[in-house]
């Protein structure tokens, strides 16, 4: 019976691609471009790059806790410029789109895009976001409605990041790690709540408060009769 390979003589395994970009968006961190490196992945997620940019920004946010809130601003801007890419890629450039994914293929999208708040839910819940910025762009979506739903869906998760990082470090990167999808979807469900309650629960006004009374029709003046 052959003896077993020592494990020192066993060839260790290959970290599989995922990994690697991981470790390599990693490193990006210790650059002195890091800043423009964390716009770049924010940007690219939104359209092609497979990882959030949340993997980059806790890093430099540890780092350098007095810029928390600018790292949180520069994916946040980044974030919802590259979603504007991502809707120009699925308008312009449907017909290619469709040949790779199919013509029905963001089907599933479609009710997503009625109104704000649920293209705002959109922004939340579909994972990953490149679908929907390509799939919004595909369906033609209102550009202005997509965009600032995108704002409200994208910027209050970095920044709620960042405030973390700020007050809380290790632990809340721990806490973070560990229920990062519970977190985003709890983060959905409270802004889809507010916008919710803003659309339906408007206050009426008072019609008869608002209006002023019309006047009276004066008399035409004896004068300004015209002679018969």
């Amino acid at each position: 019976m052959d003896a077993p390979t020592p494990p020192e003589l066993v060839a260790p395994r290959k970290p599989g691609l995922h990994r690697r970009l991981y470790d390599w968006t990693l490193s990006l961190a210790g650059r002195p471009n890091a800043t423009w490196a964390l716009a770049f992945i924010s940007f690219s997620e939104s359209i092609w790059f497979p990882l959030p940019p949340d993997i980059l920004q806790i890093p430099l946010t540890l780092g350098k806790p007095r810029r928390a809130m600018w790292y949180a601003l520069v994916n946040s801007a980044s974030n919802v410029a590259g979603g504007v890419a991502g809707y120009a890629v699925g308008y312009f450039l449907r017909s290619m789109v469709a040949g790779l994914f199919g013509e029905h293929a963001f089907d599933a999208l479609a009710p997503y895009t009625s109104n704000l708040w649920l293209l705002t839910a959109g922004a939340l819940v579909v994972h990953p976001y490149k679908i929907f910025t390509i799939g919004a762009g595909f369906l033609g979506v209102d550009l202005f409605t997509y965009t600032l739903a995108s704002i409200i869906g994208r910027a209050p998760r970095f920044f709620i990041i960042g405030v973390l990082l700020y007050y809380f470090g290790e632990t809340a990167k721990r806490l973070i790690d560990k229920y990062f999808n519970l977190l985003t979807i709890l983060l959905g469900l409270a802004i889809v709540a507010v916008i919710a309650g803003m659309v339906f629960f408007k206050p009426k006004h008072d019609a008869g408060h608002d209006s002023a009374p019309t006047p009276a029709a004066s008399p035409t003046p004896p004068h300004a009769v015209a002679p018969k």
